[in-house]
């Protein structure tokens, strides 16, 4: 069974946003072009598709590690209260005050 490479980056194109004429005439030229994909044109057209991939996967991964609390970041119910301590509790008289 011989797989197009062509759909991936078809499906590719379509889910990042492109229209589906221009995607569709990028990657499935008419048969009045004589060009043919060689087989390095296709390489490099699945190589850049997985990088594409690859780096939608890494963003969307990104965007969940950001939406959740950071180590440095409490929910306001888990604050601890101050603890004030003791030698600001009875500050010395100072010479200068009656």
């Amino acid at each position: 069974m011989v797989k197009d490479v062509r759909v991936g980056h078809f499906i590719v194109d379509i889910l990042s946003g492109m229209n589906v004429n221009e995607a569709s005439s990028l990657h499935f030229p008419s048969k009045t072009d004589k060009d043919d994909a060689t087989a390095t044109d296709i390489e490099s057209l699945l190589n850049e598709a997985e990088q594409r991939g690859y780096l939608r996967g890494r963003n969307e991964q990104i965007e969940v590690k950001m939406r959740e609390l950071d180590q440095w970041q409490h929910s306001p119910s888990s604050r601890q209260p101050v603890i004030e301590t003791t030698i600001l509790n009875h500050p010395r008289r100072s010479v200068w005050e009656n």
